[in-house]
């Protein structure tokens, strides 16, 4: 038997979900760019470099859920006898296309940023979603920068539009542990509400044993409301195996918790891992 709370709910669900992404990404060093100094992966930040790219990205996961919601109204606690589960599958797929820039005053440290990009989403409910960013910065040192960005995004559901925008405050540095390892640390904080969050914060670190060699590990949290929210967590690695060619792998793992905003007694947690590789060739 299932005792149920009072005026509470009880759940009991197991989820298995499975996603493919393809994602196709294209810079233009329009002043060009040198990687002399530095790590290689760190080149366009290093030099001061502006640039355009383009990405597109292809998406598509299914999920199967198993599970019984059970729901007593009454004051009393009762046990109630096991239902049979149910099984549900269902499909999300989701497009994306953007593209994004940045162009820097190398003299000054001054630069400003952009970014347009057009999605679709297909699943339960389908959307179009556009989101807009536009940010400036400085240099405050060789290889230091802070910089600001406006975000704004726009859902339409078809039957409705849905807007949410923020800011963005980030910061970036490279620095020497001795003649030959480097480090690597970003962090910013943001307060738009974007994807049901009401708002984010990351971290990275990165180590550099050598200009052709990167390690890093990376936090990020966002922010719900009632007392949800969601931690990622992931780790990669890279290697330039020519100074033109780049592999990469990366790891990650995803703690989501969710609290009923009708139900307090209703709290949810979803656990999920990914796994990526890419190829990076530069001409």
């Amino acid at each position: 038997s299932v005792f149920t709370p009072v005026n509470g709910p009880a759940v009991s669900n197991t989820i298995g979900s499975e996603t493919n992404e393809l994602t196709l990404t294209g810079t233009w060093f329009f002043g060009g760019l040198s990687d002399d100094e530095g790590p290689r992966t760190g080149a366009s930040f290093v030099d001061r470099a502006s640039s355009l790219s383009l990405r597109y990205a292809d998406a598509s996961s299914e999920t199967d859920a198993l599970g019984t919601v059970i729901f007593a109204p009454g004051p009393i606690v009762t046990p109630t006898p096991n239902p049979t589960p149910t099984l549900s599958t269902f499909d999300v797929d989701t497009r994306d296309i953007s593209l994004s820039g940045r162009y820097v005053w190398k003299q000054s440290g001054w630069f400003v940023s952009g970014q347009y990009s057009d999605g679709e989403l297909d699943g339960f409910s389908q959307a179009d979603i556009t989101l807009i960013t536009a940010g400036v910065g400085k240099y405050i040192g060789k290889t230091t920068s802070i910089d600001l960005v406006l975000i704004q995004q726009d859902v339409d559901f078809g039957f409705g539009d849905d807007a949410d925008s923020g800011v963005a405050l980030s910061g970036n540095h490279i620095g020497n542990i001795n003649d030959q390892w480097q480090y690597g640390i970003s962090a910013s904080v943001s307060s738009a509400s974007l994807n049901g969050a009401s708002g984010s914060y990351t971290t990275r670190f990165s180590l550099y044993p050598n200009r052709d060699l990167f390690f890093d590990v990376g936090i990020r949290g966002e922010l719900g409301g009632g007392g949800s929210g969601t931690m990622l967590y992931d780790i990669s690695a890279g290697w330039f195996v020519t100074p033109q060619l780049q592999g990469r792998v990366g790891f990650g793992f995803v703690d989501e918790d969710n609290q009923s905003f009708a139900f307090s007694a209703l709290e949810t947690e979803t656990d999920s891992t990914n796994f990526s590789a890419s190829i990076r060739y530069r001409f």
